[in-house]
């Protein structure tokens, strides 16, 4: 919930519309992807292109030319 709180606030100064489900939204990828791209996982050597690319979609959707 902490997480979740802290997440909603940065999202809200961001200007999310929806601060609250776009915090679970990413929540979820950033979590997920632990699945996926996390140590002893299938696709451990993809997991700094994937943390590339979440972070490029936090910068197009939530950054400055947002």
């Amino acid at each position: 919930a902490g997480y979740l709180s802290k997440m909603e606030q940065a999202l809200a100064g961001a200007g999310a519309k929806d601060a609250k489900t776009e915090a679970i939204c990413l929540m979820s990828m950033l979590e997920g992807a632990t699945i996926f791209v996390g140590q002893d996982r299938h696709w451990k050597e993809d997991g700094a292109k994937v943390t590339a690319e979440i972070l490029n979609y936090v910068r197009i959707r939530y950054g400055e030319d947002a």
